[in-house]
């Protein structure tokens, strides 16, 4: 498989307009070398914990040629579409749903990551408009 890591993204809680939930959703390249724990990226906070986080969601993946599917099926917001955007940690080329499996077991860095579930969109996604980080 032929892939590459375009981008690693973390971020802090942030309130959601106009409802002013907290939200994790805000992700921003870090400033410097990450570690990867068992619960997550350090520096990276997830506002609900019952639904995010954790070991079985440790890291959000998103890969970047998704981003060209939601542009089409949204041209209204495509500008808003760009890697980050939907809360994920990582951005990637190459490493497509059809080509990964559960179980899956990958390097990513000197860290092993293994694939624990599918990523079920979120509701505040549709509360992120323009990609705000």
């Amino acid at each position: 498989m032929n892939t590459r890591i375009d981008g690693v993204y973390v971020g802090g809680i942030k309130s959601l307009e106009p409802e002013g939930q907290p939200s994790g959703i805000y992700k921003r390249p870090p400033l410097g070398p990450l570690r990867l724990t068992f619960t997550g990226l350090l520096g990276d906070v997830q506002a609900d914990r019952r639904v995010h986080g954790g070991p079985e969601k440790a890291l959000h993946h998103y890969a970047a040629e998704n981003y060209a599917r939601l542009a089409d099926a949204f041209p209204e917001c495509a500008a808003a579409f760009l890697p980050g955007s939907i809360g994920e940690n990582i951005s990637t080329r190459g490493w497509l749903e059809g080509a990964i499996c559960i179980g899956g077991i990958f390097r990513i860095g000197a860290a092993l990551v293994q694939v624990s579930q599918p990523r079920s969109p979120c509701w505040k996604i549709n509360h992120n408009p323009g990609g705000d980080t």
